[in-house]
């Protein structure tokens, strides 16, 4: 019995493939963003940019030109959709990722030079990424931050209970105090990262001081 299968992928002739197992042949619409076009888009751009900068010279009050909408919509695309892999799908502040790299690329968006590269989904796709990393580095310094001070709450909390009374030793006996373990394992994990990269840093700058005194003597 034979399986039907997408043309375009080449199996060996002993590949089996269950039902349901091949994947489907690709949309159109799954290509979302045409590289062509958004490329045109920043082409014209940079022309509006180039007649801007003239006018300027002339007129103060010259307007700058908006950013077009497919521009912002493709950007938009590209973070949506690398938002999806894996390591960024379960984040539980994926919005806020989202809306950071976005104003970031409509910030620098006339970085974008037309004339050294003709790939524009490559170029902010990468910028998104990185942006991505940015926003994961200050949402996990704020859950630290929050954990740390809610277990030294706590902490002072218990130490300003302690001798109240003689029974002090049977105060909390029917008091079930909430589980924080994975509040401490995650401040321990974040204390050890920064370690280790203020050490790497440490290390970096001694190598980067000694090669150039090193320098003075070549």
């Amino acid at each position: 019995m034979t399986y039907e299968t997408n043309p375009k992928h080449k199996y060996k002739k002993s590949t089996i493939i269950a039902i349901g197992q091949d994947k489907p042949l690709a949309e159109k619409a799954r290509h979302y963003v045409n590289k062509e076009e958004f490329y045109q888009e920043l082409v014209i751009r940079r022309e509006q940019m180039d007649k801007y900068r003239a006018e300027l010279l002339t007129n103060p009050n010259a307007k700058l030109p908006k950013i077009s909408n497919a521009i912002g919509e493709n950007i938009l695309k590209i973070a949506n959709n690398l938002a999806k892999k894996y390591t960024f799908a379960k984040l539980e502040f994926k919005d806020e990722m989202i809306l950071s790299a976005m104003e970031q690329c409509l910030s620098y968006i006339d970085s974008f030079d037309v004339h050294k590269t003709k790939n524009p989904f490559s170029y902010f796709t990468q910028a998104i990424y990185y942006a991505f990393l940015d926003t994961i580095k200050k949402e996990t310094k704020q859950k630290y931050i929050k954990y740390k001070s809610t277990l030294e709450s706590m902490a002072l909390q218990e130490f300003l209970e302690q001798d109240v009374s003689e029974n002090t030793e049977h105060t909390h006996d029917n008091f079930e105090l909430p589980d924080v373990g994975y509040m401490h394992d995650f401040c321990k994990v974040f204390e050890s990262n920064e370690s280790k990269r203020k050490e790497a840093e440490k290390t970096k700058a001694s190598v980067k001081s000694k090669s150039g005194i090193e320098d003075l003597f070549i």
